[in-house]
Parts: C-alpha cells; sequence; structure tokens
C-alpha cells in the first residue's frame, strides 16, 4: 500500500467555481483519488480556496464589499459546489486560515536565513494617477513574447509564459486605464538562479510526464532561471514576517502553492494526529501528483519544486504533474473574467441537474492534450444516448427481468454458457485491466471509453441471446446468462465508480448490497447468488437543458458568429440592405438598415454577430430571419464583429425557440472599453453580467453605448 497525495489546483475566490477548473483540475483529481483509494492505497486529497490574489480585491471593489467577505462568500459557495459534484477532498483549505499564514511565514524566513531569499531593489510599474505601485493583475498590455493583447502582469493567459510587469509593452493601469512609468521599490526575491542544477536534476528524470508539461519545464530551464521577487506592494495577502514592511505583503504565487504542505499539516491536526502529514511528505514510499491547468504549469515544475528544495531538501518533490489544457465555450477558454453564459458555473448547474451527468461529459471531454469544448447540445445528447439510453437502460432491462423471476441474483452455471456470454466475461476482465492501466498513468479519457465500450458490447449481447425466449425454452441457461449480466453490473458500478460515484452507489444499493464500494477487489470476487435486489428504479433521469429561460423566465438571444456572404440594395427603400449570411450549418437572408453607414462591398465576408432566434419577419416583402447586432449614438454606427472566431460559434445560448423584440430588449447589450478595444458586454434579465472579449465593435464609436 502506497500513500498518494493528490494535490488539486486553489481556485481563486473571486467568483463561483465554473465547468473549466472541475475539467482542468478537480475532476482528474478526484477520478484518481477515488481509483486509488479503491485499489488500496491510502490517500491524501488536498486542495483550498486561494484567497489573496489581486482578481478577489478587484471583485471587493466591484461588489463595493472588501477582500475578506469576498474571499470567505465564494470559498462557502465553491464548497458546497465541489462536494455537490462529488469531489472527495480529504480537506478544502483557504489561505486566509491563521495556520496557512504560519507556515508561509515560516518557510519565507527560514529561505531568507539560508539565502535562497534576498533583498533588492527593483523597477516596478508606478500610477501616478492612483499613486500606487502596479503589482501584476493591476496592470494589462501586450505580451512582450507572442504579442496577445490583454495580457495579465506577470503571466500571458496565451503562451502561458511568466514576465515581470515592466516587460509588457504598452502597459495600462487596470483602475483608471492611465499610462504607468517606472520607479524603483524595495522587494525580497527568491534567488531561482541558485537552484537551476538541482531543478533540472530533478526534471531530467520526468520523461514519463505528459510532453507538454515535460517539454514546456525543460525549456524553461534550458533559457535560464531569473530570481523572482516574493512581495509586492499590496494591501491584501500575508504580511511579511520583517519590521518596516507594513505596505508590502508576500506574492501570491509564492505562497499559494505553500497551501499544499500547510493543508497537509492542517489536515493531520483536524485528525488528531498532528505529526501524520510527514507520513506523506517525508516518506521514500509516497508518491505526489499535482493536477492543475497548463497556465499553472511553470508554478508547479519550477517554482513549487524550487521552494521545497530551498526548505528542506528531504521533503517529497512531485511525482506526476498532468496538466491538463483547456476547457472552451464558444470559441474561448471558461475564465471567470470571460464567463458568457453563467450557467457554465457549477452553482447554477447544480440547481438544475444531476452531478453525474456533468462528470460524465466532462470525463469524456477531458482536455488532456489539447483544448477541448463544452456544448449543451452535445451535453444532452451523451446523458440522454450514453448515459440513458445505453448504460441505464441496459442496467434497467437486466434488473428488471431478473424482478419478474423472484428479484434474486439466480446461481451461475458455466456449463451451459454460450460463446456470446464467455466472449463478455472475457471482455469485462480486459476492460477491468486496461481501465487500471489508464487511470493509473492518469489517462481519465481513455479510461471511460473503454467502459463505454463495454457497455455498448454488452447491450449488443444481450439483444443477441434473448433471454426473454430463453426464460421460456431453457430456464437454466437463462439465469446462468442473467447471472453474467448481473456480474456485469457489478462490474461496471464498480469501473464507474470513480468516474460516476452517485449512480455507482445507487446501482451497487439495487444488486443489494448493504455496504459501500470500497474495494477494487470486488472485481474479483463471485457474484453472491441469491442476493436479492432491492430499489430497481431507472439509474438516470432524462436532461432536458433549459435553454431559454433564466432565473426570472425571460427569453435569451441566441447570439451566433455568421458570415456576410452577399449584400442587395433593397428597391425603394434607401436605408436596407438585403444581406446574405452563412452561419456554418446554413444560410439565411436578413433585412438590416445600414446601408447608409456601410458599402457593400464593405460587409462581404464580415463576420457579424447574429440574434439567430429573433421571430421572422417580412420587411418590404422579403423574410428576414434573425437581427445582426450593431452601437448607434449620435448618428454613429459600429457593427459588433468577431473576427477570430469561426462562423457558427455561439456566444450565447439561447434556445431554438423565437423570441420576440420586447423579450429580445429585457437582455441588454452595450460595448465597453477593454484595454485599445470596445468589445461586446450584456446584461440578462435577471442580472448576470457578461462580456464577450471576442465579439467587438468595428469603428470608433463612444465607450458605453448601447447595442442593437
Amino acid at each position: 500500500m502506497a500513500k498518494i497525495l493528490v494535490a488539486v489546483a486553489w481556485p481563486y475566490t473571486n467568483a463561483p467555481v465554473h465547468f473549466g477548473t472541475v475539467a482542468g483540475a478537480c475532476l482528474p483529481a478526484d477520478i484518481f483519488a477515488r481509483f486509488m483509494r479503491l485499489t488500496g492505497n491510502e490517500v491524501l486529497m488536498v486542495s483550498g480556496s486561494d484567497q489573496h490574489g489581486t482578481p478577489i480585491i478587484f471583485t471587493a471593489l466591484e461588489q463595493k464589499t472588501t477582500p475578506e467577505q469576498i474571499a470567505k462568500k465564494y470559498h462557502e459557495i465553491n464548497s458546497k459546489a465541489l462536494a455537490g459534484i462529488g469531489i472527495s477532498y480529504d480537506i478544502f483549505f483557504e489561505t486566509s486560515h491563521p495556520n496557512h499564514k504560519k507556515v508561509v511565514q515560516e518557510i519565507f524566513l527560514k529561505l531568507l536565513e539560508k539565502g535562497y531569499i534576498y533583498p533588492k531593489k527593483m523597477p516596478m510599474l508606478y500610477c501616478e494617477n492612483c499613486k500606487r505601485f502596479l503589482p501584476d493583475r493591476y496592470v494589462v498590455g501586450i505580451c512582450p513574447h507572442c504579442r496577445a493583447e490583454d495580457a495579465k502582469g506577470d503571466q500571458c493567459s496565451n503562451c502561458g509564459k511568466t514576465y515581470e510587469a515592466t516587460e509588457l509593452v504598452e502597459p495600462e493601469c487596470r483602475i483608471c486605464g492611465g499610462k504607468p512609468v517606472i520607479r524603483e521599490t524595495d522587494h525580497f526575491f527568491l534567488k531561482l538562479s541558485a537552484l537551476e542544477e538541482k531543478l533540472k536534476e530533478f526534471i531530467n528524470s520526468k520523461t514519463y510526464w505528459r510532453e507538454n508539461v515535460y517539454l514546456f519545464t525543460k525549456n524553461l530551464l534550458e533559457a535560464g532561471l531569473k530570481d523572482r521577487p516574493v512581495t509586492r506592494d499590496l494591501e491584501w495577502g500575508i504580511d511579511v514576517p520583517l519590521p518596516n514592511m507594513e505596505n508590502k505583503k508576500i506574492y501570491v504565487w509564492f505562497e499559494a502553492v505553500i497551501g499544499y504542505l500547510s493543508s497537509s499539516i492542517e489536515w493531520a491536526a483536524r485528525q488528531g494526529v498532528p505529526e501524520r502529514w510527514k507520513e506523506f511528505w517525508y516518506s521514500g514510499e509516497a508518491r505526489h501528483y499535482y493536477f492543475i491547468g497548463k497556465d499553472n504549469v511553470p508554478f508547479h515544475t519550477i517554482i513549487w519544486p524550487a521552494i521545497l528544495i530551498a526548505y528542506d531538501e528531504k521533503l517529497n518533490l512531485p511525482h506526476d504533474i498532468p496538466a491538463n489544457e483547456w476547457l472552451q465555450f464558444g470559441g474561448e477558454k471558461i475564465s471567470k473574467s470571460k464567463t458568457k453564459e453563467s450557467s457554465i458555473f457549477l452553482t447554477d448547474y447544480l440547481a438544475k441537474y444531476p452531478p453525474d451527468a456533468l462528470r460524465f461529459y466532462l470525463a469524456m471531454h477531458l482536455p488532456e492534450k489539447h483544448d477541448t469544448s463544452f456544448d449543451w447540445e452535445e451535453f444532452e445528447s451523451h446523458a440522454n444516448k450514453l448515459l440513458l439510453a445505453a448504460y441505464g437502460n441496459l442496467a434497467n432491462r437486466v434488473l428488471v427481468t431478473v424482478l419478474k423471476m423472484d428479484g434474486k441474483i439466480p446461481p451461475l452455471n458455466p456449463e451451459v454458457l454460450g460463446k456470446d456470454e464467455k466472449e463478455l466475461l472475457a471482455l469485462i476482465e480486459n476492460t477491468r485491466r486496461a481501465v487500471e492501466a489508464h487511470i493509473s498513468k492518469c489517462e481519465f479519457k481513455a479510461g471511460i471509453e473503454k467502459i463505454m465500450a463495454l457497455v455498448h458490447a454488452a447491450n449488443a449481447c444481450f439483444q443477441n441471446v434473448k433471454v426473454w425466449e430463453l426464460l421460456k425454452t431453457d430456464k437454466s441457461r437463462a439465469e446462468a446468462v442473467l447471472h453474467v449480466f448481473l456480474r456485469l453490473l457489478r462490474d461496471l458500478a464498480i469501473m464507474f465508480y470513480p468516474y460516476l460515484p452517485h449512480s455507482s452507489e445507487k446501482l451497487w444499493k439495487m444488486l443489494g448490497y448493504k455496504t459501500e464500494i470500497c474495494s477494487w477487489n470486488e472485481l474479483d470476487a463471485p457474484l453472491p447468488a441469491g442476493q436479492e435486489l432491492t430499489g430497481i428504479k431507472p439509474l438516470f433521469p432524462k436532461i432536458e437543458i433549459l435553454r431559454q429561460e433564466t432565473a426570472l423566465g425571460a427569453k435569451l438571444p441566441h447570439l451566433v458568429v455568421a458570415e456576410v456572404v452577399g449584400v442587395k440594395e433593397v428597391p425603394n427603400a434607401e436605408k436596407l440592405y438585403e444581406i446574405e449570411i452563412d452561419l456554418g450549418a446554413e444560410r439565411r437572408k436578413i433585412v438590416s438598415g445600414i446601408r447608409q453607414y456601410y458599402g457593400a462591398s464593405e460587409l462581404v465576408g464580415k463576420k457579424i454577430v447574429l440574434v439567430a432566434n429573433l421571430k421572422k419577419a417580412k420587411i418590404r416583402g422579403i423574410e428576414s430571419h434573425g437581427m445582426l447586432l450593431a452601437a448607434e449614438k449620435s448618428n454613429k454606427l459600429s457593427l459588433v464583429v468577431a473576427p477570430a472566431l469561426q462562423k457558427g460559434t455561439v456566444l450565447l445560448e439561447g434556445g431554438n425557440g423565437e423570441v420576440s423584440i420586447d423579450e429580445f430588449k429585457q437582455t441588454k447589450l452595450w460595448v465597453k472599453k477593454e484595454g485599445s478595444i470596445l468589445c461586446l458586454n450584456a446584461k440578462l434579465p435577471d442580472g448576470r453580467e457578461m462580456k464577450f472579449e471576442k465579439a467587438i465593435a468595428d469603428r470608433e464609436i463612444e465607450d458605453g453605448t448601447e447595442v442593437r
């Protein structure tokens, strides 16, 4: 039995947890932890709320409250939501907890004493309007590496590279929009340069890591490490434990990763065995797995190992860091600042749908090797066609058939089994071995695909065997066949358990087991003949996604990117164009009154944003199926366009039904300055707000102009 530390990326407490966080870190970690527990390993799964990041400060400013209140509010919301989806943390800690602060300050002082942290003057961006230095997220600009716009002050979300804020091109203060200047200030630095060789030794043995993680880290090391500041000028965070440092805090990138250690220490204290954490951090048999998104790679493959080595070389370093790519929605990475449909927040989802349906869909679409996309209609299809119709229906047919007999597991006579049943038993065993191998190597998507392949094969076998006919002609063989299929259901419950714990436990109880699923070795156990089935009912409900209705019952516009492929002037109507558009899957015509603002040749090829579910209307005898979005003010008009997105990309899910003009107007749309561009913003009838950063004004127009 090995000791396994499952360390999961800590979400910021500036908003509810979204699907991207679940798919990128939480769900893969939970699948792995549940499997490792079943296989007899001792697992400690730790995570918590990252409460000292600047996003918390900005959320507090927006909501006119304090960072402390925001941190507490979203920690409670996210704790419940993650528990609701079944993420089985042993501890979900907080970086604002006194014990976390104590561990962070102790490590800071130890590294200072050993010379791995040292004081140094550094240039920083300073806003003369706000009269303050601008740490990381207080500043935005153009990435110095890939030239992506709206890059953060410490790391680019597009290319993943880290840098100092002073390296940004055309930096802007996020508070006032002003152009900052460079001034010197005193800070403390982590001496990464002194740890470079030890980090190279550590990385050289990690060729089994995912290729993107290994190569990215190796390239950073080969380029040479620069010392990084570990303090910053902020009012919110962990105090620097030194005199005359009242206006400085410990950098969140330094202290947040220490949460893996502080939460382990806190877990042991809560267990009443304060030294037990050392079994996971000092034992040579313990293995550490870190589940993160790709933007967190350098902090876990370089920064965190560097801190551990500098603090105490006897501490265990990461064994594996299976970082995921991004889950996208509407063509962009899902993030709290770019949410286009707030039901991608976990809290909203759990208010409407069961947890295992989402776990199943995300497991089938985990971004393990490349970015993947979340799609509501595909989610509905997976839930109903795969979970309900394939797996759920198979379970129901077998269980109901047994219930019609005597409701007990029939005996098995191997001598009467036919070719189909024998092949099914062999496939069960092969699937078990494949799933074990895949999950052990953090190949979770491949694991669930193997289980679903078994489900499909079992459905075909059940249809071929025709057990309902055998019950009339050969009861002994019918009982043996049903025993095999009940064995199959038992094994599916166990193999699916890391992925679908709620439905697996339901099926387990239906099969008559009184205890919970607790051991992978149950797959080797004989099925207890004579055990009575109990509480037979459908394993999965039908999912009907609520496409159109908001919390207040108002319908939403369905916003889709469409390409203009043809433009004609409408006769005897000096303001109107007849415009042909391509949505990818279909072509339509719309009539629009923009003729005095745009020439026909200017429009062809533009990717406009279309209200695709607006009620059809006849204008000058032409049927108009939809409406393009434009911002108009003071006799100026600008189309809302999305040149970076594919035609057919859905920006806002409004469903298949139509909306009237009055219903459409219940959603407020406007353009707002974000850096150097004006992007589309929306406020839904229930008060939720979102922004679409790749839907932008085509021409210069006043900031805040309403879109219609």
